[in-house]
């Protein structure tokens, strides 16, 4: 299997890269773990509602990536990364694909913050939400559903919601004088008016979120009730079925870690970022990076940024003359800049309450092994404070997830424990394989596709 460049992620950045790259006349594969391209970005639930000019443009993209098949891996899952060649498992299936560059395009994931009985039933992230409000599921209309937490998803639940005719309660965890402070900004953001009036309007419809500081669900088989501590420090106790929490977005880096990217610490986005050249390259040479996996600024911007990352992979490649690459990119610059604003605009917008980020010792920090947040204060005392050993030693971020969902839990109570900035600890080493996969795709891996169906070699 070869290609001039192997694009990890079909979502709005891998689909720009792909559509850049084949411009220039070079072959590109793009691998996604979906069966379909668009990723959360550019799925059914977002492109409804989405606005006009934005819709357009993400529904002529799709069509044009979709009319050409041989770009599209589908259900495919990438597993090793190294400059020139890219591991990966199809149906069981594995598989070695030889490539001129490599660009990681794995977009966005939620941040994790576990509470007492986040894990009952009935107890979703906004993601998981989004996907069960967009199937044929039936839901009682006398469900009142709970957002808990604050991040940029949350007009788009309350729109959802709204549709649904489900009366929604916000019990917001971020501080009111950020909203006051993010006043300042808004000029900052004409030329996205239109999408921050669409955001507005979906938050008036359930009026005022409630200021809450903790909170705790509970229930047996299911999730019945959810206890509020409010900022004045009453306790409201209220009936649900279903309680969905959003704390934000952070960039999916763990293929750049493994790919051996270096990372930096950002204070703003209070994430770790890769280290990229000017136009997408990571410290690694040959493999690229785009979207919100580099930084969280939205599809739209990830869409820029990977046709960027594509226009750069053909100029590394000879496709494209160094004129018309400054040619092509000068528009997508300058309209990135103004997206960059409103991203601004929306990071002090919803901002987290640092209060909410203790855990309780009884409270589970790692779902896959069962391991509490005591577990980890109890290791942390013998003296074990570097992250990677506690993963050593008490097993937590070597689940199925990986540390997918626990990592930033588990470097919030060292952070909390030691009284030290959650950058003195870095990140968890990623080895391969990246995500689970069947034996037989390790054993496979060095084999050429049997039929053409998985690939076309151009």
């Amino acid at each position: 299997m070869k290609t001039n460049l192997f694009i990890i992620g079909a979502g709005p950045a891998g689909i720009g890269a792909a559509l850049a790259a084949a411009e220039c006349g070079l072959s590109a594969l793009t691998a996604d773990e979906r069966s379909c391209p668009g990723g959360r970005g550019w799925n059914k639930t977002h492109l409804r509602r989405m606005p006009g000019f934005m819709r357009l443009t993400a529904e002529n993209a799709l069509q044009r990536f979709q009319s050409q098949p041989d770009m599209f891996l589908p259900e495919t899952s990438v597993w090793d990364i190294a400059p020139n060649q890219v591991r990966l498992s199809q149906k069981g299936k594995g598989y070695l694909c030889h490539a001129n560059l490599c660009l990681i395009a794995t977009g966005a994931m939620e941040r994790s913050m576990p509470f007492p009985g986040w894990t009952i039933p009935g107890v979703v992230s906004a993601g998981g939400a989004l996907e069960l409000l967009d199937s044929d599921a039936e839901l009682p209309s006398s469900l009142q559903p709970i957002i808990f937490g604050n991040g940029p998803l949350v007009p788009l639940l309350l729109s959802v919601l709204h549709q649904k005719k489900l009366s929604a309660l916000w019990a917001d965890t971020g501080d009111r004088l950020h909203y006051l402070k993010a006043l300042p900004f808004l000029a900052s953001i004409r030329h996205d008016w239109p999408t921050f009036r669409h955001n507005i309007r979906h938050i008036l419809h359930c009026g005022l979120p409630i200021q809450i500081r903790e909170i705790r669900s509970e229930g047996t088989d299911w999730l019945s009730h959810v206890v509020l501590t409010l900022k004045n420090g009453k306790m409201r106790t209220i009936n649900t079925a279903l309680l969905i929490q959003h704390h934000g977005l952070i960039p999916e880096t763990r293929a750049l870690r493994l790919a051996g990217s270096s990372m930096y610490w950002d204070a703003k986005s209070q994430a770790f970022l890769p280290n990229l050249s000017e136009y997408g390259e990571t410290s690694v040479p040959g493999i690229f990076a785009a979207g919100d996996c580099t930084d969280v600024l939205g599809a739209e911007a990830a869409w820029i940024r990977g046709q960027i990352a594509g226009y750069s992979a053909s100029l590394r490649l000879g496709a494209l003359l160094k004129e018309k690459f400054l040619e092509k990119i000068f528009p997508l610059q300058k309209r990135l800049k103004e997206l960059g604003s409103f991203q601004r605009f929306m990071r002090r917008l919803f901002v987290q309450e640092e209060t909410l980020c203790h855990i309780p010792d009884e409270t589970f920090l790692c779902r896959c092994g069962h391991i509490s947040a005591g577990e980890i204060r109890r290791c942390i005392n013998e003296g074990h404070t570097d992250l990677n050993d506690l993963k050593r030693f008490t097993g937590c971020g070597m689940g199925e997830c990986q540390g997918r969902m626990c990592e930033e839990a588990l470097a919030s109570v060292a952070a909390e424990a030691l009284h030290r900035p959650r950058e003195h600890f870095g990140q968890l080493r990623i080895r391969q394989p990246l995500v689970p996969i069947p034996l037989q795709s390790w054993c496979e891996a060095s084999e050429e596709p049997s039929s053409a169906e998985h690939v076309t070699d151009r």
